[in-house]
C-alpha cells in the first residue's frame, strides 16, 4: 500500500509521494524483507536526487545501499530498479549523457530479463527520452519516439501516451513540422482533472513549447498563467527538473530550421 502511494503520487503530488516513500522504507526495514527494503532504499534515494544538489550526498547513499542489496540477492528487477535509481543523481544534476547511458541499460536489462515490468520500462524509456533532448539529440529523440508510440499504442498505455507527448512535439519540431507537433499534442488521453499531475506538466510544457516556437510569446504566457495556480499547487517546481524545465529548447536555435526556406524564423522575418 505505501509503496502504490509513493508510486501513484509522484506523480500527482510529489510532496506526498515522498512522504509515502518514507513510509514505504520504514516498513520495509521493520518487516526485514530484503526485496522490500531494496526497493525502499531506491525509491528514497530517486526522491533525495529529484531536490538536486542538496540531496546528493543522500541519495549516492541510499543508492549504495540498494545496489549492494540487490547484487546479493541477484533478482534482475530489484538489479535494475537499483540501476534506474542510481541513474537519478546524473539526470536531476543535468549530466544528460551518463544518465543516458545508464538509462539505456537500464531498459534492456528490463525488457530482456524481467517481467511484468511495463510501467519500469515506460519510466525509464520517459527520462532517456528526456535525456536525449537535454544533450541536443533530437534527431535520435525523433528516430526513437515513433517505435514507442506505436508499441503503447498497441498496449493501450495511457500513461506513456501521455508522458511522451513533449518528445513526440520536439521530434516533430526538429523538422518543422508544427501541424504534427499539434497532432501530437491533440491525441494525448484523456486524463483525470483532479489535481496537477505529471501528465498535464508534459502537455503543459508541449503547448508552451510549440507555442514559443511559432514565435507566440503572449500565447505561450497566457497559456502557462492558465495552470499556473494548479502547478504551484501540486508542487512539481519543488522538483529539480521541472523548476529548471527547458521549455525554451523547443525554440533553442541549435536545432530550429532556421536556415531553411519556408523555416519558422524565415516566416517570422517576413511577418
Amino acid at each position: 500500500m505505501a509503496f502504490t502511494g509513493a508510486v501513484g503520487f509522484s506523480l500527482t503530488d510529489p510532496v506526498r509521494g515522498a512522504a509515502f516513500s518514507a513510509l514505504h522504507l520504514r516498513l520495509a526495514l521493520e518487516s526485514g524483507v530484503p526485496f522490500r527494503i531494496c526497493r525502499g532504499l531506491a525509491l528514497e534515494a530517486a526522491g533525495a536526487a529529484a531536490i538536486g544538489e542538496a540531496g546528493q550526498k543522500r541519495s549516492r547513499r541510499l543508492a549504495r545501499a540498494a545496489r549492494d542489496l540487490a547484487r546479493r540477492l541477484d533478482d534482475p528487477e530489484v538489479v535494475a530498479l537499483a540501476k534506474l535509481t542510481e541513474s537519478a543523481a546524473p539526470f536531476f544534476l543535468g549530466r544528460w549523457r551518463t544518465a543516458r547511458r545508464e538509462l539505456d541499460e537500464v531498459v534492456t536489462m528490463l525488457r530482456d530479463r524481467c517481467r511484468g515490468v511495463a510501467f519500469e520500462i515506460a519510466s525509464a524509456r520517459y527520462w532517456s527520452c528526456n535525456t536525449l533532448n537535454h544533450c541536443g539529440d533530437q534527431a535520435e529523440l525523433a528516430r526513437r519516439v515513433p517505435s514507442i508510440l506505436d508499441e503503447a499504442t498497441q498496449r493501450g498505455d495511457r500513461y506513456t501516451l501521455a508522458h511522451m507527448v513533449y518528445a513526440a512535439t520536439v521530434a516533430r519540431l526538429v523538422v518543422d513540422d508544427t501541424s504534427g507537433a499539434q497532432q501530437a499534442i491533440a491525441t494525448v488521453p484523456a486524463w483525470s482533472s483532479g489535481g496537477f499531475t505529471s501528465a498535464h506538466w508534459s502537455t503543459l510544457i508541449s503547448e508552451v513549447g510549440l507555442l514559443r516556437y511559432r514565435g507566440r510569446g503572449r500565447a505561450a504566457l497566457a497559456r502557462l498563467e492558465r495552470d499556473w495556480i494548479a502547478l504551484d499547487a501540486s508542487h512539481r517546481c519543488a522538483c529539480r527538473l521541472s523548476a529548471s524545465s527547458p521549455t525554451s529548447s523547443v525554440a533553442s536555435p541549435r536545432w530550429r530550421p532556421s536556415s531553411r526556406p519556408g523555416g519558422a524564423a524565415a516566416r517570422r522575418r517576413r511577418a
